[in-house]
């Protein structure tokens, strides 16, 4: 062990000559004076084999002496372990390559499991953005040999309080501890950190059952204040956003299957999948391929998806997209699922609905009010695409003769939202809020 802060003192009182030099510090290590700067840096210097190496340990005073000291004392031990100076090399190279901070280990895990194929791209983008959002920014600078239980959490409480503060149940603060969970077991799969930081906690909150379905006053409530939206500025949800609420409410479709899946090419509904002379639309790249179908257009969602054509600037993207700028172009233009979901929970807290419902529970609302309107369950299969074992050309021809049923449907349903709405709007009248 060399007096610490005798080597200080010593390097502190080192002046550049004009000519690089070094000076012994003690028990291997070393600094070298640089000729033109006068830069000091810290050096290990061992022999092997009567062989000469030197580890650059550090430039002083970013790297103290004690740091350097401890650093020295961790090549020693590598050193030691290898019996040539090959395997020495070696294993500095490897120690080099290891993530050392929790933003460090958040970036190899994006490029060595999340860039996989064995990652579905929503799971990937959902991941990185946690990674990104809210942990990177509250403890990535935290060092992995310092990582401890009641720091990872940290992350999460904080997470769950913003979500509560802004009236959510906070759902995603154990999104944010699953997504935490998955990077640490893979980090300790590798030695990388502390394994079994998270066993036995539980989660911050249980995921509810997804059952929800709106009732009809919901449904009529929630038609007013969509068509409220599209015309008073500053509402809970653009006008954009409100009209993909609606058609979501008029067809039982997925998301995806209006505004596209989350890889950049896949566009979701597009001014080519819409045939106005037929009265129709071609709904063909949704969950799989069992989904993919032809939906009729009864005289609402005709008129949304004539009204989205006069606007429409490139066929290829989706029929409901961002304007065109100089800031989005292409892909850039496609609406995130994210900001529909965010758009609806703003709709909703101002509704006050309870519980919560989501924009995938409009599927399963629409579903089960057809239901309640004696439509069978072929017809609700077709207009769902719950598994039609059919490729979409099949569909398009094959129903042919059940698209009549299909827009009887489909008008049902129209006319059950229309009239709950005006429900609603009497009601209020009413009661004088009308």
């Amino acid at each position: 062990m060399i007096d610490l802060k005798k080597a200080e003192l010593t390097i502190r009182n080192l002046k550049g000559t004009g000519k690089q030099y070094e000076k012994a510090l003690g028990n291997g290590l070393t600094v070298v004076v640089s000729a033109s700067t006068g830069l000091k840096t810290l050096y290990y210097l061992y022999k092997v084999q009567r062989r000469n190496f030197r580890v650059k340990l550090g430039v002083y005073p970013h790297t103290t002496v004690k740091a350097g000291w401890e650093a020295l004392q961790a090549e020693r031990s590598r050193v030691k372990s290898a019996p040539t100076p090959a395997l020495a090399e070696l294993n500095r190279k490897v120690q080099a390559d290891i993530p050392l901070t929790v933003a460090d280990l958040s970036e190899r895990y994006k490029q060595d499991h999340l860039n996989t194929d064995a990652v579905g791209a929503a799971w990937r983008a959902a991941t990185v953005r946690y990674l990104d959002k809210d942990v990177v920014t509250v403890i990535g600078e935290v060092p992995l040999r310092s990582l401890t239980r009641d720091i990872v959490m940290y992350a999460v409480a904080e997470k769950h309080k913003r979500l509560l503060a802004e009236g959510l149940r906070g759902t995603a603060a154990t999104k944010l501890f699953s997504t935490l969970t998955g990077m640490l077991n893979w980090g300790a799969e590798r030695g990388y950190c502390p394994a079994g930081l998270l066993a036995g906690v539980r989660k911050p909150v249980k995921a509810r059952e997804r059952k929800r379905v709106l009732s009809r006053e919901e449904v009529g409530e929630l038609w007013l204040m969509l068509q409220a939206c599209k015309t008073v500025p500053r509402g809970p949800s653009g006008a954009l956003y409100a009209e993909v609420m609606q058609v979501l409410l008029l067809t039982g479709a997925r998301i995806s299957e209006i505004v596209g899946p989350v890889e950049p090419h896949r566009t979701g509904l597009t001014p080519t999948d819409v045939d106005l002379r037929e009265g129709v639309i071609t709904l063909d790249d949704g969950k799989n391929e069992e989904s993919a179908r032809v939906l009729p257009m009864p005289s609402v969602l005709k008129s949304l998806v004539e009204g989205r054509l006069t606007h429409a600037d490139d066929k290829n993207l989706p029929l409901w997209c961002l304007p065109a700028s100089e800031a989005l172009q292409g892909a850039d233009r496609k609406i995130s699922q994210t900001a529909i979901s965010r758009a609806a929970a703003r709709v909703r807290r101002a509704l006050k609905h309870q519980p919560p419902w989501s924009t995938h529970d409009f599927r399963r609302s629409a579903i089960t009010i057809m239901a309640k309107l004696g439509v069978n369950g072929d017809a609700r299969r077709a207009i769902s695409g719950h598994k039609t074992g059919r490729d979409v050309h099949d569909v398009h021809y094959n129903h042919a003769g059940q698209r009549a049923e299909m827009l009887d449907a489909l008008t049902k349903l129209q006319d059950y939202i229309l009239s709950a709405a005006d429900e609603v709007r009497q009601a209020k009248r009413e009661n004088g809020n009308g």
